[in-house]
């Protein structure tokens, strides 16, 4: 090929690499590990004493923070002294979301710096391939480089894994050219001997496997030294080696600033995610530390068939051209190196730990050409060109990239999941399939770090569950056997309960087709209401802890809508929007106090039960209640409705009948709850109140229920505060009664005291107004009690 037309070939295949990564990145959301790569990026830069945000070594992440800290000057997490260990997702999230306005241009700065760095690696692989087999050769290899869906998936991210690639091909190309100027009998110098050192340092500090490079370079120069025709000593091999590994431990350790209690603890909390093994998936199972053969089974169907073919060729080649060369040799050894490293790993994430070998066998790759005839040369030829149609065909999902054993993207999700296929990239583009198809709250469950606002979703509920929430059967609403109806949006990786704590959580949807796709990654599911609407209030117990079988014989629908509740201390009613009303009530739950327990069918509950659930039993009982009630129950004699105000700030028990004005109307607190009725009890102890409420609008806040007793002048005696009903789950319809129990001071003197109860918010002690005539109060006036008479 002529020089003028190999330019420009190299130069518009770089260009175009250039426009898919950039483009790749603009559209893309921030996955789960990119603002922890950029948060130690900018780390790196502001203080001396490193921080051990990613336990790694810092080169890619510094090399990330230059042009971070060139576009932007935020204002970092306070400094802290030495590498302390801290909730390091939570701080990124707190410093890119919260502190900043400017989180997703920074992790764009970010990908920006590593796309860079992938051009670096395309322009030496040219150079390498060139130089070793040919023009024909190099545009080979950089064809392949550049259209590989697994470079191009992180290549325009902001992680370290492409990084870590490109310093083990600068230093395996390194090697390589200062012993082939040696073998063609050209002085080397010492610059070229001193660069080699350096890059080999720079392998060491791009990632912890880069120390695969040692015994690769041991054995590499003993065939070489076997191999060669005018041998020169074994000391001197030594020693050539010796030196670079000594150069190389330099640039390490200056990259370190040598400190040494960071690096120990990198290093540390490495092994020890090593020893103790990560929660892995392939192939339907899950498994904490994976699989020998997890890297070689991801190798077969996330490469391109194109070259898994030209793997096999290079092998066989390379097999039959006994005696092996030490350029092959050397390649083939880190090659094998990085492979063989995965097969013991118990860290089995994904394929992007095996980046490191894909340079080096395009490299090899690039051999085959010369040794090719005509109809050779036309089978390569189709090779690449299905490489660049099956690329150009997935953009800009190459992450989600699965080849035709695996049944390509689509079902990859049945193979493996985490960064292989979801990383919390598809969030924009669920943003915009909300705007156009989902204008209903519905549930969502992603592998992401990437708070839903940041994308402008509005109605997306995160379910609490890792990463956003913890995994509480006894508070969460989801019931795994039968979802509630609604619309839910659930990531691969969720789908197949990698992280959690229970792993069926979302079995139902595996055995149901999504009713639609975002990306690749991201099911949407739409359920549908069969049954009745149910209201469920829960204390004690979460609707998880129900055996299936009374849920089922009980509810008979899966539109059920649980609100929890304190039975103890509350009876929650929830009737809003229900055509049936439930409330299931764990053991140890049922009120002692006589007012409360009065409330409950003295038959008992309608059903009872009990569910193991991680090791524990829970018991329950399941009451079925009419949809009157609540009405009845405000009509029983004992039940007083007789509410009263007044403008005066303080009305005591001795002027209560002159100043206590009556209400027309029963009172509503702020267009939230109204009393609609109470009950009183006086023993020598306390003053038993029973609050009955009903829920206009929950409120927006927390709020509480205050009772306070009053003397002959107003003044305070004795208080009660609580609400121990959910205000987060209210809907409107629901009611609810209140027990306070107020206790009274041994030295009371007898008399005759008053009640007050009002509502106020929790944050800042405000009351909430209650609208009277043309004007407002915060209280209403309940009653006068005698104590002790």
């Amino acid at each position: 090929m002529r020089k003028g037309i190999f330019r420009l070939t190299a130069v518009f295949l770089l260009l175009l690499f250039w426009g898919r990564l950039v483009a790749t990145a603009v559209t893309l959301s921030a996955t789960f590990d990119e603002p922890l790569h950029v948060l130690q990026g900018l780390f790196f830069w502001r203080q001396w004493s490193l921080l051990s945000v990613v336990q790694n070594p810092p080169l890619v992440n510094a090399l990330m923070g230059v042009p971070l800290r060139l576009a932007f000057h935020p204002l970092l997490p306070p400094e802290a002294s030495g590498p302390v260990f801290q909730d390091w997702l939570k701080v990124s999230q707190q410093f890119f979301w919260q502190a900043s306005d400017n989180g997703l241009q920074m992790v764009f700065v970010g990908r920006l710096a590593v796309i860079c760095l992938a051009l670096l690696l395309g322009a030496l692989l040219l150079r390498w391939a060139g130089q070793w087999f040919g023009r024909d050769a190099g545009l080979l290899t950089l064809i392949l480089y550049t259209f590989d869906p697994n470079v191009l998936a992180n290549a325009s991210l902001a992680t370290t894994d492409l990084g870590t690639a490109v310093f083990m091909t600068l230093a395996a190309y390194a090697v390589w050219r200062y012993w082939t100027t040696q073998d063609a009998g050209k002085p080397t110098g010492w610059r070229q001997y001193l660069w080699v050192g350096v890059t080999v340092g720079l392998a060491f500090a791009s990632k912890f496997s880069g120390i695969i490079l040692v015994p690769a370079l041991v054995l590499a120069a003993i065939w070489r030294q076997l191999g060669r025709q005018k041998r020169t000593s074994w000391g001197h091999a030594f020693r050539e080696l010796a030196g670079w590994l000594l150069i190389g431990t330099v640039v390490f350790l200056l990259i370190y600033r040598f400190d040494w209690t960071s690096l120990q603890m990198d290093f540390s909390l490495q092994q020890t995610h090593q020893l103790e093994g990560h929660s892995s998936f392939l192939f339907g199972q899950v498994n904490v530390g994976g699989w020998w053969y997890y890297f070689p089974v991801l190798f077969a169907v996330k490469t391109p068939l194109a070259i898994l073919l030209l793997v096999g060729l290079g092998l066989f080649l390379f097999v039959r051209r006994w005696p092996w060369s030490w350029p092959q040799v050397w390649v083939w050894l880190l090659v094998g190196g990085v492979a063989g490293a995965s097969l013991i790993s118990r860290v089995n994430i994904g394929y992007r730990y095996l980046l490191p070998i894909l340079p080096l066998l395009f490299v090899l790759f690039g051999g085959i050409w010369p040794e090719l005839k005509s109809r050779g040369r036309l089978a390569i030829g189709l090779a690449l060109l299905w490489v660049v149609v099956e690329s150009a065909w997935l953009h800009p999902h190459y992450l989600a990239y699965f080849n035709q054993l695996a049944g390509g993207p689509s079902q990859g999700w049945r193979v493996a999941v985490d960064s292989n296929l979801d990383w919390g990239q598809d969030l924009a583009a669920l943003a915009d399939f909300e705007h156009e198809h989902l204008p209903e709250p519905y549930q969502v469950a992603w592998l992401g770090s990437v708070p839903l606002a940041v994308y402008g979703i509005e109605n997306g509920r995160p379910m609490p569950i890792w990463p956003h929430g913890r995994e509480d059967p006894l508070t969460d609403p989801f019931y795994p056997p039968l979802p509630a109806s609604g619309s839910y949006v659930l990531s691969a990786t969720q789908l197949q309960g990698v992280y959690l704590k229970n792993r069926d959580r979302f079995a139902w949807f595996q055995e149901h087709e999504p009713s639609d796709r975002i990306g690749y990654s991201l099911f949407v599911y739409d359920v549908p209401a069969a049954g009745p609407a149910v209201g469920l209030g829960l204390s004690g117990i979460g609707p998880a802890m129900i055996a299936s079988g009374d849920y089922t014989a009980a509810f008979q629908s899966n539109d059920v809508r649980p609100r929890w509740f304190d039975a103890r201390t509350s009876l929650l009613w929830p009737a809003g929007g229900s055509e049936e009303v439930w409330t299931a009530v764990g053991a140890g739950h049922l009120p002692q106090n006589p007012l409360l327990n009065s409330l409950y069918p003295e038959s008992g509950p309608v059903l009872t039960g009990s569910q193991v659930l991680d090791g524990q039993t829970w018991q329950y009982g399941l009451y079925q209640w009419d949809l009157s009630f609540f009405a009845e129950l405000l009509e029983q004699p004992e039940v007083t409705a007789d509410f009263g105000w007044s403008a005066e700030p303080v009305v005591g028990a001795a002027t209560w009948s002159e100043k206590r004005l009556a209400l027309a109307e029963k009172p509503l607190f702020e267009e939230t709850f109204s009393l609609s009725g109470y009950q009183v009890e006086v023993t020598e102890e306390a003053v038993t109140l029973l609050g009955y409420w009903n829920v206009q609008q929950p409120p927006q806040d927390e709020v509480k229920i205050f009772v306070h007793l009053l003397d002959a002048s107003g003044q305070l005696i004795s208080q009660h505060d609580g609400l121990d009903v959910d205000w987060r789950w209210l809907q409107p319809g629901d009611a609810f009664a209140q027990l306070h129990v107020v206790s009274l001071p041994a030295d009371l003197p007898p008399g005759t005291y008053a009640l007050q109860l009002g509502l106020y918010h929790t944050d800042d002690g405000g009351r909430l107004p209650l609208a009277v005539a043309d004007t407002t109060t915060d209280r209403v006036l309940l009653q006068t009690i005698e104590i002790g008479q």
